[in-house]
């Protein structure tokens, strides 16, 4: 039986299924009052039409220009700003208006049409303008080619450049603080790596000079997670764009299709937050702080208990701080084979197979804070943060998607095969996560010309997630299965 000495009648046996004194349902319950209010304003024209004839066919444009404007208001519940919640930090109220006018501009060429290799040649161009009323005017274009120089025979590419404006949250989120753990612990632990490694010396005398206490020969660190502060950025910038691509579509026989495209993805000035890792590693660390001085930026977003020199809080937010480089290559394959081709009957329906594979070579994030560039492609880890503090945890190489299927009339049938090669885990050098596989099972069968009838299996196997230590769930469930073996029946109308 547990007791709150502070809150009369509060008692609850956690063994068994046991009630919750009306006590202890006064104390932890909140009346959630928060509100979320968004409103958006959009006004659009265009006109487009044909500008005159090519060798290929008609070329076509299209004008336009777009007017948009938004507006939110958030109110936390008042247990959230004055922290009075069992289980979560605090809030602030915030609010922020964004506005936007564009120009637009996109040019149809047909150049070619059935000519001596050049069944069809065309180039799409784009342009648009972009005043928002948080940054100065902003340009972008695009420019692609497609060319067919003999049945059965697609290439194609593009360049573009673009942007991404930082959203009302990005720009105007109020301050929150939640409870983050911290992988590694407090580097002005004395066992810790920072304490114990070369600049040792500097490292203690860093922490002392943050407080006495942290900079003792015996400070140990007890806890596992700290108060992160985080929030928007009024003056950010948009994420800047470049980005091209290469490939091609090939049908060598009827019923066989496979395409592969090969794309390259620069991002500069990319908005993210500092994470709690990167904090405590850029104060403590010698390539962004080789002074080892108290007065770092980074050491500055750190506040410690003068008594227990234990971390009070560590301060993140919303920066234009990274530059990422990934490229990678997409395979689509499809092929359906009717039976009757081997010498079946007409009505023995036909096979049918599809594969989709992606390969990721590279996905390399710099830091603006001058630290080494960090090649997640193949790997795990926590350390890459999203605009809206979730994590990207997992970069596999390999990901596939294969099925196999067989169709007669109004019937169908599918094995599916996910594929997740497996990965390096980043913040526990020497250790691996390993591939996963999924396989699911479905049936489809239409009658009546109006009804469909369906059923299937997903995760046949009913594999469980792999076990991350490192992360903070212990697994990614964005790319693993966290729930098992389900299955469903449903039944579709058409009206």
């Amino acid at each position: 039986m547990l007791a709150n000495e502070g809150v009369g009648g509060c008692t609850y046996n956690p063994f068994g299924i046991q009630p919750v004194s009306s006590a202890c349902l006064n104390y932890a319950g909140l009346t959630d009052n928060t509100t979320n209010v968004l409103t958006s304003k959009d006004v659009e024209f265009s006109v487009q039409g044909p500008l005159f004839r090519l060798p290929g066919g008609e070329a076509k444009i299209a004008l336009g220009a777009d007017y948009r404007a938004s507006n939110y208001n958030y109110s936390p519940a008042s247990a959230f700003t004055s922290s009075d919640t069992l289980a979560y930090g605090s809030d602030t109220a915030s609010s922020g208006t964004q506005d936007a006018k564009e120009l637009f501009a996109e040019l149809l060429l047909p150049l070619l049409k059935d000519q001596s290799l050049a069944k069809d040649l065309t180039l799409d161009l784009g342009y648009r303008y972009s005043k928002y009323n948080t940054f100065s005017g902003k340009s972008t274009w695009k420019a692609d080619l497609s060319w067919t120089p003999t049945k059965g025979v697609l290439f194609r590419g593009g360049y573009s450049v673009a942007i991404r404006a930082p959203s009302l949250s990005d720009l105007y989120l109020g301050q929150s603080v939640s409870n983050t753990a911290i992988n590694g612990g407090d580097p002005c632990d004395h066992t810790s790596s920072y304490r114990t490694g070369a600049n040792a010396t500097q490292v203690q005398a860093l922490c002392a000079a943050q407080t006495a206490a942290a900079g003792t020969a015996t400070y140990t660190y007890a806890g596992t997670s700290v108060p992160v502060q985080s929030g928007g950025n009024s003056l950010l910038e948009p994420e800047n764009a470049k980005t091209w691509s290469i490939g091609g579509v090939v049908t060598p026989v009827h019923g066989l299709n496979l395409s592969v495209d090969y794309y390259n993805i620069n991002i500069s000035g990319a908005i993210s937050s500092l994470s709690s890792g990167q904090i405590l590693a850029d104060c403590y660390g010698a390539a962004t702080n080789p002074a080892f001085a108290a007065s770092s930026p980074f050491c500055q977003r750190i506040t410690r208990d003068s008594a227990t020199g234990t971390i009070n809080s560590l301060i993140s937010g919303t920066f234009n701080f990274n530059s990422i480089k990934l490229d990678g290559i997409d395979v689509q394959l499809d092929y359906r084979l009717g039976l009757s081709s081997l010498g079946m009957s007409p009505k023995a329906g036909a096979v049918q197979f599809g594969t989709i594979i992606s390969y990721l070579s590279h996905y390399t994030v710099t830091a603006g804070d001058g630290t080494a560039p960090v090649q997640y492609a193949g790997g795990i880890s926590d350390t890459l943060v999203t605009t809206d503090g979730e994590n990207l945890y997992t970069h596999p190489r390999w990901k596939a998607n294969t099925s196999l299927g067989y169709a007669n009339g109004p019937f169908n049938a599918n094995l599916r095969w996910r594929f997740i090669s497996g990965m390096n885990n980043l913040d526990a050098v020497g250790t691996t996560v390993p591939a996963v596989s999924y396989f699911d099972v479905d049936a489809h069968y239409t009658f009546a010309k109006r009804f469909t009838l369906s059923v299937g299996i997903n995760n046949i196997a009913d594999k469980s997630p792999p076990f991350i230590g490192t992360l903070e769930l212990r697994t990614d469930a964005a790319t693993y299965d966290v729930i098992g073996r389900t299955w469903y029946a449903a039944i579709k109308a058409k009206f």
